[in-house]
């Protein structure tokens, strides 16, 4: 296990990269959600450091904390991907074409 101050420097460091942002960009498809999911990730990863094994990278972890948060946030808004609905609504210049 590490010591907190280690893993706030190394989760400091980490977000400092572009990485995360990219990755946040990946899943919200919008600058302001990802700034938002990777501010969120980083409080919940401050709140359960000691869960990180030190000798595991801290990369692939905060990507599951990103990624479980969006999750979460898509289920809150009942924006979950159904496999029975369409996955794009006709426009009203394409229902006058039927």
């Amino acid at each position: 296990m590490i010591a907190e101050e280690a893993f706030r420097e190394m989760l400091v460091d980490y977000i400092a990269t572009t990485k995360p942002r990219l990755q946040a960009l990946g899943l919200t498809r919008n600058a302001t959600a990802a700034d938002a999911l990777v501010q969120a990730a980083a409080v919940r990863a401050l709140e359960r450091w000691d869960r990180v094994d030190g000798e595991r990278a801290l990369g692939p972890w905060f990507w599951y904390v990103m990624l479980n948060l969006h999750r979460d946030a898509r289920r809150a808004d009942g924006r979950t991907l159904s496999l029975d609905a369409p996955l794009l609504r006709p426009t009203a210049d394409q229902e006058t074409l039927r």
